[in-house]
């Protein structure tokens, strides 16, 4: 929890909650400290109830169904799911394992988007089915717990004591319509107490109409988006798994704590060295700025070698849309050429201008053209720069005058750049 609260102090929450592992790191970490809290809950209620000379101890089967033992009980078993699934996250090291871990991830973005248009209709026929059938579940109800002491009565009512609790209220309801789609929920269950034939009628239309929606077309889409999502991953799961590899071996290369849990809580020599370092050693906003901007210089630098790399092979190897443009020109100019030939041999000629200069000049920037085709970091670096310097004012700002302003900012393969590689 320390080092959670460490990291999150250090890189902001927005960058924090950028990475998934985090917020399942922070929900551990919620779930075991319910868990603690709760023990201690318990362990002060069992004191109190000792020292006022009552007998705190009773069998489970005669507790509060939100007793403090049986949420830190739940918590603690969430907690340790977790725990483990965090497991996962090291499997991106493993050539074998690490592909599918990435599909597997990209594909919780679909269920994701699924969820919520599944909970509408989960919801929707739960309030249907429930204000339709809570009456005749409560029939079900009162036939179950008919014995004096109101224990259900399994005996003799068995099915009555199995069917109410699902048609009971809206909460249980919809958990009813959410077995349903895995099969476990039968046509028996709308047999209840007292039910007339329309009712019973509509009710089964409903639950066939859910089952339409849901279960066929709901879950099949989902069948196929995660299928299309897999096969586009897949066909460049070793770029993502690599990628997905770095990112987690800068993790490790990150500042953070020296000693492992528990360990980090204590005093260590670097607590102690930023603690008593002089002022001017220690790291300022503007150095963190600085080093910000050498960073971002660094990256563009590595765009820019390797689209040029790339621009380079495409220009070595087969025939591009360059090349054809080339051989239009040629063409173009040996129309011009043929054309002053036959005037100046008393031919009739259109009246045609020649301009070389504009031919010379395309030719001259294909390489120019090859590399601006593709990208120009340095406009969205300068806008950027510019939103962040234009935060604080009020006036109403123009993004697109702002991307106009810098178009021309540096970009990849310019003539001034390819002066300077030449030179």
């Amino acid at each position: 929890m320390c080092k959670e609260i460490r990291k999150l102090w250090h890189i902001g929450l927005d960058q924090y909650i950028s990475d998934l592992w985090n917020v399942v790191d922070f929900i551990t970490n919620m779930f075991y400290i319910v868990w603690l809290s709760s023990r201690l809950c318990s362990l002060y209620i069992t004191w109190s109830a000792e020292a006022a000379g009552k007998n705190p101890w009773r069998p489970r089967e005669h507790w509060n169904s939100f007793e403090p033992m049986l949420i830190s009980e739940g918590a603690f078993a969430a907690g340790m799911i977790f725990s483990f699934l965090k497991l996962v996250h090291i499997f991106s090291v493993n050539p074998h394992l690490g592909p599918l871990q990435i599909s597997l991830g990209r594909m919780i973005i679909d269920i994701v988007k699924f969820f919520f248009i599944y909970t509408l209709v989960v919801f929707a026929f739960g309030c249907g089915l429930n204000q339709l059938l809570w009456y005749y579940a409560e029939l079900e109800k009162n036939k179950c717990y008919h014995l004096s002491n109101e224990a259900p009565d399994f005996e003799s009512h068995d099915k009555a004591c199995t069917i109410w609790r699902r048609y009971a209220n809206l909460f249980e309801t919809t958990q009813t319509l959410f077995w349903a789609s895995f099969g476990l929920i039968d046509l028996m269950s709308f047999e209840l107490t007292g039910i007339k034939t329309f009712t019973r009628f509509w009710a089964l239309l409903m639950f066939g109409s859910y089952s339409v929606i849901n279960i066929i077309v709901l879950l099949n889409m989902l069948i196929a988006m995660m299928s299309t999502s897999f096969q586009i991953i897949s066909e460049r799961a070793d770029v993502e798994w690599k990628f997905a590899r770095s990112r987690l071996w800068i993790n490790y290369f990150e500042n953070g704590d020296i000693l492992p849990p528990p360990f980090n809580i204590l005093p260590n020599t670097d607590m102690f060295r930023r603690l008593f370092a002089t002022k001017h050693k220690r790291v300022t906003i503007s150095n963190k700025i600085d080093a910000k901007n050498r960073h971002d210089a660094v990256v563009r630098l590595l765009i820019k070698r390797f689209v040029t790399a790339e621009q380079r092979k495409r220009h070595e190897f087969g025939i591009t849309e360059d090349d054809v443009i080339e051989i239009r020109q040629d063409i173009s100019s040996l129309r011009y050429d043929i054309v002053d030939i036959l005037g100046k041999n008393g031919m009739s000629t259109p009246n045609m201008s020649f301009d070389e200069t504009q031919v010379v000049g395309r030719k001259g920037k294909m390489i120019e053209r090859r590399i601006l085709k593709d990208f120009q970091i340095g406009v969205a670096t300068e806008v950027t720069k510019t939103k962040r310097k234009s935060t604080f004012k009020k006036r109403k700002k123009d993004w697109n005058a702002l991307v106009r302003q810098n178009a021309a900012f540096d970009p990849i393969g310019s003539s001034k750049m390819l002066k300077s590689q030449s030179t």
